[in-house]
């Protein structure tokens, strides 16, 4: 089995399920880099516009220091938290909103999202679901690259199949484990067969996993391909013009763009690198940015009343929670779980660390109601009837006394010293432990270790008490989380069950909706299963923390939950 995510192995994980969730994983281990604001070492991107129309491609390599770029009314330009240095943008990376954001601007998928978290078509005309495992796609024939080649089968097929060729280590190869074949059965028809069901396959299309390059032009410039030297050929809107790595992409619309009804409004963009996090603060305030996702809560809370910034918290299915080693003892028993859960004041940590309009305090799940924002009338009120565990010391302690150390114990809990966040919330946590007589000794670690203790296996389990981690969902589904973090076989090297938690009536639930014939009977299934997690609390969630967008009052742009793969600035408009 391959490795997933950022190397995360989920060989014994039931395949129709592979959605691996968390982005805040091991990129830096794996690439030196981090995935999001919770980790230290922060650059900033923007956008603005400089240049004319590339040739071939590829972009010329030049130095900053040939001047700037002057902003017009046709610029959109964007301050984001850097996860890429500009060295490459390839589909096959496309797993952190940088890159996401400008492969949005100039390669197209088979699906997208819209701002509602559906599923829409884009390359794709038309779909056939033959059966629980076969997927005809009938494939646009009017689409053209940008050098105004066709765009065919051939390119789909191709493109798809990169991320499955194991040699390119694609950080989206874990999307493809369920995946038996994928051929061209016409010109503009593609067949994909299923090893089993899936039920998030087509959401995987919506990722970069589904985005479509040239096969033509990958061949072409294969040895730089997704750099400045080799340059990217998609179908999107933007072309690029300009490519300085470490410093900044330029780009302009392409206007022989064949989506003519999704031409964006702004025709000139460029992702530049600054150093500082306060700059981009300070460049919202000027008026020289018009979008970041990489502000501060306290940088946020001072652009509240700003007239020329409009500040958008957003539940973007993130949660930071407190895991157990649920193989250790005394944690192996619900009751000291669940005496521990009482004995937390989530509410004081959000208001204190976040404040209520930041976060939102979690409950017994790793995400909020947004998690089936597609699929309400199918969960009706079920998120208002699961346990809330709200503080309350009386019961902590009723749960404590009938549990295996009455009297309490002495444990650790690890988090990631590099964030301040992180630091206060572990701090709060051992003041209200304390309380119930749970004495605990805070294990300040780097990010590399706490990944090591996520990803490592039951050796690297075995290393840690309690940790303070967050975990975010690929899909609006909860599958995105609860398969990969507590499925019983996610246990091993790579894989998602740090927790060690093992239940055979969740797998059971959990196997039940993978193969249910209908979304009704699925959702029953996997009401089943967060019920069992819900009264197990193998971790306790502590809050929903939202992504913070700021953006120019000079734009509309409509933020969405899922901006990992949806940040797309056809979607901006002029006010």
């Amino acid at each position: 089995m391959s490795l997933n995510r950022f190397g995360k192995h989920i060989a014994n994980m039931p395949a129709q399920f592979m959605p691996e969730t968390e982005v805040e994983i091991d990129m830096r281990k794996r690439t030196g880099k981090r995935v999001k604001s919770i980790i230290a070492g922060i650059l900033t991107l923007s956008l603005v516009f400089l240049g004319g129309c590339g040739e071939n491609n590829v972009a010329k390599e030049s130095s900053a220091s040939q001047g700037g770029v002057v902003a017009n009314d046709d610029t959109l330009k964007s301050a984001v938290g850097a996860m890429t240095d500009l060295s490459v943008v390839d589909p096959i990376i496309g797993y952190n909103d940088e890159t996401d954001m400008i492969l949005n601007s100039i390669v197209e998928g088979l699906f997208y999202y819209d701002t509602e978290g559906n599923v829409k078509p884009r390359l794709v005309k038309d779909y056939e679901q033959k059966d629980q495992t076969t997927y005809v796609y009938q494939i646009r024939d009017d689409v053209k690259f940008s050098d105004g080649t066709e765009l065919t089968a051939d390119d789909v097929v191709f493109s798809l199949e990169r991320h499955r060729d194991s040699s390119n280590a694609s950080l989206l190869a874990w999307m493809f484990d369920s995946v038996d074949t994928i051929e061209k059965t016409g010109d503009y028809e593609v067949t994909v067969k299923l090893k089993q069901p899936a039920p998030m396959w087509q959401n995987s299309l919506c990722t970069p996993a589904g985005n479509v390059i040239s096969k033509k032009y990958y061949e072409e410039h294969k040895d730089g391909f997704g750099t400045a030297k080799g340059g990217i050929l998609g179908s999107g809107p933007y072309t690029i013009t300009k490519w300085e790595t470490n410093s900044e992409i330029d780009m302009e619309y392409n206007e022989d763009y064949w989506d003519k009804d999704s031409a964006p409004e702004f025709k000139k963009l460029v992702y530049k690198v600054i150093p500082d996090s306060s700059v981009v603060k300070l460049a919202l305030e000027s008026g020289e940015i018009d979008y970041t996702e990489n502000i501060s809560i306290e940088g946020a809370k001072e652009l509240e009343n700003n007239d020329k910034v409009d500040v958008h918290p957003i539940d973007t299915l993130w949660d930071l929670f407190l895991s157990f080693n649920n193989a250790k003892e005394p944690f192996g028993d619900k009751n000291v779980r669940k005496a521990v859960a009482y004995a937390i004041d989530k509410t004081a940590i959000r208001d204190s660390v976040w404040g209520e309009k930041y976060a939102e305090v979690a409950k017994s799940l790793q995400f909020s109601d947004e998690i089936v924002v597609t699929q309400k009338e199918l969960w009706g009120d079920y998120f208002d009837t699961i346990e809330p565990y709200e503080h309350d010391l009386e019961k902590a302690k009723k749960y404590l006394a009938e549990s295996s150390a009455p009297d309490g114990f002495d444990a650790t809990l690890a988090y990631d010293s590099g964030n301040a966040q992180y630091e206060a919330v572990a701090l709060a946590i051992q003041q209200n432990l304390a309380e119930i007589g749970i004495n605990i000794t805070l294990q300040a670690s780097t990010s590399s270790e706490i990944n090591n203790y996520r990803y490592g296996g039951p050796e690297e389990h075995a290393k840690y008490d309690l940790m303070l981690t967050l975990w975010g969902s690929d899909y609006p589904d909860p599958v995105g989380t609860v398969v990969p973090m507590f499925y019983s076989t996610a246990n091993i090297e790579g894989g998602s069950n740090w927790t060690e938690y093992v239940s055979q009536d969740y797998d059971k639930f959990i196997d039940a909706a993978a193969v249910a014939k209908t979304p009704e009977d699925r959702v029953e299934q996997l009401k089943k299963a967060l019920d069992v997690l819900a009264d197990d609390i193998p971790s306790i969630p502590i809050v929903n923390n939202y992504n913070t967008i700021a953006t120019s009052s000079r734009i509309e742009y409509p933020v969405s939950s899922l901006g990992l793969y949806n940040t797309d600035f056809r979607k901006a408009k002029k006010k």
